[in-house]
């Protein structure tokens, strides 16, 4: 029934009708959906579909034991039927699970409650840090005292982020409390902020690209104030680094390239100087194994339109909007199942081939990308 079958052929009636299945099956795992939403949907979804699995897996193994010998095409189509056997053996063993839940290693998190453990440790900088100084019982001074000496040495009587008066805040916190000393003519006065909030902000307006102003004095933190801010949070987070703009997950892959591509104009194909731009998912299996690259989007849009594109709308700003997305983690999410901008996701496993008169719907697919930043 299979014999001579060409896996791989977009003609052949059996091969062009499997060719993609497998890739689909993984894709359906690896996409946020209202029924694929965490870790145990995922392996729910692996369980009712085993049986889909294990066909479309006995199938494959079949077209492949009857593969005449026929040079070049041979070893292509046995090189994806292996391929696609893995992908499947993966689903039916439920491995994908930890392969794609184990996959991103993302930075470091601090939006989770921490504990303060050990002993204080003094400050070298001219601020006060109501967390680090040199001596145990100062460490153990009670919440009221603690309080009293924040609202004496700070002009806010509560944080400006968590909205949280001092009285208010637990002890835990309150050791957690740093202040910014601001020099306004010959007057030098401190604001008092929780510094894991006030790291956040930082990170936040860099993320933004916005400036990173205390609320307070509307004035930019200085260098001396960021330096100071970085060593309260290592206290906490010895490892924690100056906060930057990502490199978005290791786990995604966009490649952009710059050639002719061919699209259908009518009933002709029209050759298209263009940018083209794929978004692989790269799944590791192991340090024996290569990864497999996974195709999620391509892109292709011209150099240049019919018309004259308008500066909001040039394509370098569009291409610069991709890579802030993508290191952001604002176009597949942070963690698994992927979650794709919505107005993308209908074109998963798909190529968005636009023509030189596209420039209308180049100009919707623009707005897409620039309405996620």
């Amino acid at each position: 029934m299979f014999r001579n079958t060409n896996y791989i052929s977009n003609t052949d009636i059996i091969g062009s009708k499997l060719i993609n299945k497998p890739i689909e099956e993984l894709r359906d795992i690896l996409f946020y959906s209202p029924t694929n939403k965490n870790r145990i949907d995922v392996i729910k979804n692996l369980e009712n579909n085993i049986g889909r699995y294990l066909a479309l897996q006995f199938i494959i193994i079949i077209i492949g034991d009857e593969l005449d010998y026929k040079g070049e095409r041979y070893y292509t189509n046995k090189k994806y039927i292996k391929i696609h056997l893995n992908i499947l053996d993966l689903l039916i063993t439920k491995s994908i699970v930890d392969a794609l839940f184990n996959n991103n290693n993302n930075s470091q998190s601090i939006s989770n409650s921490i504990s303060w453990s050990g002993t204080p440790r003094s400050s070298s900088s001219g601020h006060s840090h109501f967390q680090s100084n040199a001596n145990i019982e100062r460490y153990r001074i009670s919440k009221a005292d603690l309080v009293a000496e924040i609202t004496e040495n700070n002009i806010n009587d509560m944080d400006p982020y968590l909205a949280e008066r001092w009285e208010d805040m637990p002890l835990k916190k309150l050791r957690n409390v740093i202040s910014i000393k601001h020099i306004e003519g010959t007057n030098t006065y401190g604001v008092a902020f929780y510094i894991r909030t006030l790291y956040q902000a930082w990170r936040n307006s860099v993320k933004d690209n916005k400036p990173f102003k205390n609320p307070y004095t509307r004035k930019e933190f200085t260098d001396n104030d960021k330096e100071y801010i970085l060593n309260s949070m290592k206290l906490l987070y010895p490892n924690i680094e100056t906060p930057k703009i990502g490199d978005g997950r290791s786990d995604i892959i966009v490649e952009t390239t710059r050639n002719s591509y061919l699209c259908v104009d009518g009933i002709n194909y029209q050759a298209v100087d263009g940018i083209y731009i794929s978004f692989k998912y790269k799944l590791k299996l192991g340090i024996d194994f290569e990864p497999l690259l996974i195709n999620l989007l391509n892109i292709n849009i011209p150099e240049n339109f019919n018309v004259d594109v308008e500066p909001e709308y040039i394509q370098q700003y569009f291409l610069d909007n991709i890579t802030y997305l993508i290191k952001n983690n604002k176009f597949f999410g942070k963690g698994m199942p992927l979650k794709i901008i919505p107005k993308l996701h209908q074109y998963i496993g798909k190529s968005i081939i636009l023509k030189k008169n596209d420039y209308a719907q180049y100009k919707i697919f623009f707005n897409y990308i620039k309405n996620a930043l």
